[in-house]
């Protein structure tokens, strides 16, 4: 189940707002909107960087950060929660956002362009509480099994007003 408590985890990353009633595939859903704080994003991006010692935002070439695409970059979308049981029906994820790619010496040209991406994710839920089988292909790969990895997050300080 999908508690609307769990909303406030995401902090000051992610605003969420109460849009209302709505139907996914005839099921009564609340839908909730949501808006990124990309420069607060790029912010833990660059926290991150600090704290692993590990370059997780680097050049993307033609001298783009990727810290500074993110933080000049959007992304919104919505939640569908079921009104009866609290389970997530339709999750949908916008992005988008603008890579800069410089010069081009292949073409001679010295104007810095820059290229538009955008990506949109649409996820429907159903059969919720049912057992699932998943069988892979037929001559698929067995899958990867990976070691999760931790990064160390830095301890958040007050400062006391007065």
């Amino acid at each position: 189940m999908l508690s609307p408590d769990a909303f406030l985890l995401l902090g000051d990353l992610i605003r969420f707002e109460r849009v209302g009633p709505d139907r996914v595939a005839g099921t009564p859903t609340t839908r909730w909107a949501f808006e990124g704080d990309m420069p607060a994003f790029a912010d833990q991006i660059q926290m991150l960087d600090n704290a692993s010692r590990r370059q997780l935002s680097g050049s993307l070439g033609a001298g783009a950060d990727f810290t500074e695409v993110v933080r000049t970059g959007q992304m919104t979308g919505g939640l569908w929660v079921t009104n009866e049981g609290g389970y997530l029906k339709r999750f949908q994820l916008n992005l988008a956002f603008d890579i800069p790619t410089g010069s081009n010496p292949l073409t001679g040209s010295r104007r810095a362009r820059k290229i538009a991406l955008a990506h949109e994710t649409v996820v429907v839920f159903s059969r919720h509480n049912q057992p699932v089988n998943i069988t892979p292909p037929a001559g698929a790969p067995p899958p990867r099994r990976t070691t999760p990895r931790v990064l160390p997050t830095p301890r958040a300080t007050a400062t006391p007003t007065r």
